[in-house]
């Protein structure tokens, strides 16, 4: 809900007690994103050739998840890491292939050149802004028309 209302940052624990203290008794937005999180998790059960990799770690997950979100409804928060196609164009082997790549590069020894940005954004700071823009930028690409 943090990203979908404020764009990728870094979130703290004072961020995230400060969103639950302001939506505690209204949430005016949250049948709105609660639809968006739907949409989304839909989507990602409707992939299992994926369900079983290491795009299912929570963090990474987590920024599939906003991704699927951005490109199936643009969100501004997100505009700034990425563009979807619009409209949005479902091309399930594209997509299934691209996600495929991109949980081999996590699980190999040594990734292809190409992914180690994603990588790397896999791998450590999980919660630092930087990271999770390289991952949902990464997922968008992914899900775009075109293979990766």
């Amino acid at each position: 809900m943090h990203s979908f209302l404020n764009g990728i940052k870094t979130t703290k624990a004072k961020d995230l007690n400060t969103l639950y203290r302001d939506f505690e008794k209204s949430f005016p937005q949250g049948e709105a994103i609660r639809t968006r999180i739907d949409n989304a998790m839909t989507f990602i059960v409707e992939l299992p050739e994926i369900h079983k990799s290491a795009l299912m770690k929570p963090h990474i997950v987590y920024s599939l998840l906003l991704a699927i979100s951005h490109s199936i409804d643009p969100i501004d928060n997100l505009a700034a890491v990425f563009i979807p196609a619009a409209p949005f164009v479902f091309q399930r082997d594209i997509v299934i292939t691209n996600l495929t790549a991109l949980a081999d590069a996590l699980e190999a020894d040594a990734p292809e050149e190409k992914f180690k940005l994603f990588v790397e954004a896999c791998s450590s700071k999980t919660n630092v802004e930087t990271q999770r823009k390289t991952r949902v930028a990464w997922f968008g690409q992914a899900l775009l028309p075109a293979l990766i």
